[in-house]
């Protein structure tokens, strides 16, 4: 997963909730948990989860020099919305140096305002 906490100021780094390390602690221990069903389902399949702080775009397209398939998530909010790609994902298919599949959350994000959760109650149907 890749992440970055936005152009805050580090003068104001003892207001964030998470250190950086916590923050990659956190991202590596809810991608598992929300995908465990899978990797228990497809135990033969090489996987990697590493936490990647920066822009998005950039690090998912680092990352697919030595990736054999990226997965990345869409934000499919409802309604005509949903049938649309995100920037992100956009940038990651077009420029990414291996195979891309864009899935989306069954029932959608929870945060409406835009910003990507990482909920293990959120499970990905890569059906749909």
């Amino acid at each position: 997963t890749a992440w970055d906490y936005g152009p805050y100021d580090a003068s104001n780094a003892e207001q964030w909730e998470y250190s950086i390390d916590e923050m990659n602690k956190l991202m590596i221990e809810g991608a598992r948990k929300l995908i465990a069903d899978k990797i228990a389902e497809f135990p033969d399949v090489e996987l990697e989860i590493r936490a990647v702080r920066g822009r998005p775009e950039t690090a998912l397209i680092e990352a697919s020099r030595d990736a054999g398939l990226v997965v990345i998530g869409s934000r499919g909010r409802g309604g005509f919305a949903r049938l649309l790609l995100g920037s992100t994902s956009r940038h990651v298919l077009r420029e990414s140096l291996c195979p891309v599949v864009v899935t989306r959350a069954v029932g959608g994000w929870k945060d409406q305002k835009g910003r990507s959760l990482l909920n293990p109650e959120d499970r990905f149907d890569p059906s749909t």
